[in-house]
C-alpha cells in the first residue's frame, strides 16, 4: 500500500506547484507531518483520525492557487495536525525553541531591565536557551 505522504507529495508534484508557491502555501512540511501521524496511528487515536482526513487535504490542493476558502481549510487543517503533534507528541519544527524563548528573553528584558540593553541581552540569553532546547528535540528525533 503507498503511503499518504507519497500520495500527498506526487499531488503536489502533478499539480506543478513551484518553489516558491510550495513554500507560500507550507506544502512542504505536511508530507512530513504525515508520516510521523503514520508512525503514531497505532498509538493514537487522534493521529488515526486526521490521517482519515488527508485524502480531503489532498483533494484541496489542485484549487488552492485560486480558491481562498480552500487555501483556508488547508492551513487550519495543516496547522491542528502541528499543533496536535507539538502538544500530544512534542514533535516541533525546526527553530520553533529557538524562535519562542527569543521572544520571551526579549519580552524579559524589556520588563526587568532598561529597554535597549534589555533587549539585547534578553534576545543573546532566549536565542541560546532555544538553540540548545532544539539541538536536544533534534537528537531525540522530536523535529519535523
Amino acid at each position: 500500500m503507498a503511503k499518504l505522504s507519497d500520495h500527498f507529495q506526487h499531488t503536489i508534484d502533478s499539480c506543478g506547484f513551484t518553489e516558491k508557491e510550495i513554500k507560500r502555501y507550507n506544502l512542504d512540511i505536511v508530507p512530513r507531518i504525515i508520516d510521523r501521524m503514520e508512525g503514531l496511528q497505532s498509538e493514537c487515536q487522534e493521529c488515526a483520525e486526521f490521517l482519515h482526513k488527508v485524502p480531503e487535504l489532498t483533494a484541496l490542493l489542485p484549487d488552492i492557487r485560486n480558491d481562498r476558502l480552500k487555501r483556508k481549510q488547508l492551513r487550519r487543517l495543516r496547522n491542528k495536525m502541528e499543533q496536535h503533534l507539538a502538544s500530544k507528541h512534542e514533535i516541533v519544527r525546526k527553530g520553533h525553541h529557538a524562535g519562542t524563548f527569543m521572544f520571551l528573553g526579549m519580552m524579559f528584558g524589556i520588563i526587568f531591565m532598561d529597554k535597549g540593553a534589555g533587549i539585547a541581552i534578553g534576545l543573546a540569553v532566549g536565542l541560546a536557551i532555544g538553540a540548545g532546547l532544539d539541538k536536544k528535540a533534534e537528537k531525540e528525533g522530536r523535529v519535523l
